[in-house]
């Protein structure tokens, strides 16, 4: 406690677990394409239970989304990030508290599962669960019911044994504790340093250096070229007995709010784009058989770098996986339903230095920019500078010239930060700021959220001590990635 007054830490950042709840909830959020290279489905065994290659993926897919809000997101940034290891290091603690739970005898019925997924409205259509609407998400995202259902029953059993957790109640003293440093006001300045403060340019000589230490970034992209047939379900031209036989089989879902199933004229759009679909799959299926038998040229053909999203994410890891001369299935696309042969596939190749020029270049000049400015700002923290004066800070502070995401970052790091004048780096960018005053608030702008503030610090200790606990009542044994 007294060492987290010194270091005059004021602002909390609460982490919050991702579920595949909120991943489904998130939407379709386009990734990179991804191999954790192992040979077996178990990536690790923590107690008695075993955390799969499949949780594995699904949880970097999840943190893969969090972080890509603003559509910057790639793979050399999130292995940057180091997402791989936090998705593990996630499932492991998530997987210790199912130990204790499943130890204790807690369980979480069917009935539990199915009541909490109803309640989910994105599975809701008219204000209701909609299971049509529930598979179909699933089935954009990658995601077997079976698999999702066991996620929530999962995330279920989690949340009960949290709540057995002790956490204890607040008491005066650690009120105030919490209230003097919180109390604290600062009034900063800043000054923000970009790579157009750089003059430094690379040369010819540090450019070819830079670009054969870095090959494997300035390749051609792998590429697979298809034979493919698309058939849209809009050109499919049901009649009109179709409709009514396919209204007298399912007449049963449309009900209205009164409880009365709905006549076919009002349900007639719906059942239209359902006898459509349903007619699309079934040529899209005599097409994939005239596709694979064929010797000769049949569909159209198209060539597909790598991380190609024209047919969407199923399509995409079709390819990867397929092999040359497979054909596969309809696959139900945005635009149909596509059914494709893989005629051939181009491996990555790396660029000669001539075509790379340009990109490395650029890569080039912002690594030295980016070590320029860094320089600039180690002298200016130990010369001083004179910067924009902020007032006094609050967590809901603006600067100009920041994006949200920096500028909580910024804001984050002045307020946890022991140093009266420092610099914090961010991509492209340095912040340098400067502490020039120090007050106590008054009573009115003192914090209102101590109680929560408190509740949470107190439970993050106790929670660092409970899992050092599970860590030693449960065995965790990891297996390592082939390179």
């Amino acid at each position: 406690m007294i060492e987290w007054m010194q270091r005059h830490k004021k602002w909390l950042v609460i982490t919050i677990w991702i579920s595949t709840i909120s991943f489904i909830a998130a939407g379709m959020v386009g990734w990179g394409s991804y191999n954790f290279s192992l040979d077996e489905g178990v990536v690790a065994k923590v107690g008695n239970l075993e955390v799969t290659q499949k949780q594995l993926e699904n949880r970097y897919r999840q943190l893969y989304a969090q972080y890509n809000t603003d559509g910057q997101m790639d793979d050399q940034k999130a292995k940057a990030l180091g997402l791989e290891d936090l998705a593990l290091k996630g499932l492991i603690e998530q997987t210790l508290l199912l130990n204790l739970a499943l130890d204790l005898g807690l369980r979480i019925s069917h009935q539990e599962v199915i009541d909490k997924i109803a309640e989910l409205d994105y599975f809701h259509k008219d204000g209701k669960f909609d299971p049509s609407l529930y598979k179909e998400l699933l089935k954009q995202n990658n995601i077997r019911p079976a698999e999702f259902e066991e996620d929530v029953q999962n995330d279920l059993l989690i949340q009960k044994i949290v709540s057995v957790v002790p956490f204890g109640e607040i008491t005066k003293l650690e009120k105030q504790t919490f209230s003097l440093p919180l109390s604290i006001q600062d009034k900063v300045q800043i000054k923000i340093l970009t790579h157009k403060d750089a003059r430094t340019q690379p040369t010819q000589e540090q450019l070819q250096e830079f670009w054969k230490q870095n090959q494997t970034q300035f390749q051609y992209p792998a590429t697979t070229k298809i034979e493919y047939v698309l058939v849209n379900a809009d050109s499919q031209k049901p009649t009109e007995e179709e409709l009514q036989k396919l209204y007298e089989d399912t007449k049963g879902k449309y009900i209205d709010q009164d409880g009365n199933i709905k006549n076919f004229k009002q349900v007639r759009q719906e059942i239209l784009s359902q006898q459509k679909e349903i007619l699309a799959e079934d040529k899209a299926l005599r097409e994939y058989v005239a596709l694979k038998k064929s010797t000769g040229n049949y569909g159209q053909e198209k060539i597909l770098s790598e991380g190609d999203k024209t047919f969407g994410l199923e399509v995409l890891e079709a390819l990867e996986q397929g092999k040359i001369g497979e054909t596969f299935k309809p696959i139900k696309t945005t635009s149909g339903f596509i059914i494709f042969k893989i005629l051939d596939k181009t491996p990555k190749s790396p660029k000669s230095f001539e075509d790379a020029k340009q990109e490395a270049l650029v890569a080039l000049s912002a690594q030295k920019a980016q070590e320029e400015i860094e320089d600039q700002a180690k002298t200016l923290v130990k010369k001083g500078f004179e910067g924009i004066n902020l007032g006094f800070i609050t967590q809901n502070t603006k600067i100009k010239g920041l994006s949200q995401e920096e500028n909580q970052i910024v804001l984050s790091q002045i307020f946890t930060s022991n140093k009266k004048r420092n610099y914090i780096s961010l991509q492209q960018k340095i912040v340098l700021f400067e502490i020039t005053q120090q007050k106590l608030a008054k009573t009115s702008e003192k914090p209102q959220n101590i109680d929560q503030l408190v509740s949470f610090y107190k439970g993050q200790v106790i929670s660092k001590e409970f899992y050092k606990y599970l860590q030693n009542q449960y065995k965790i044994t990891t297996f390592k990635k082939e390179n």
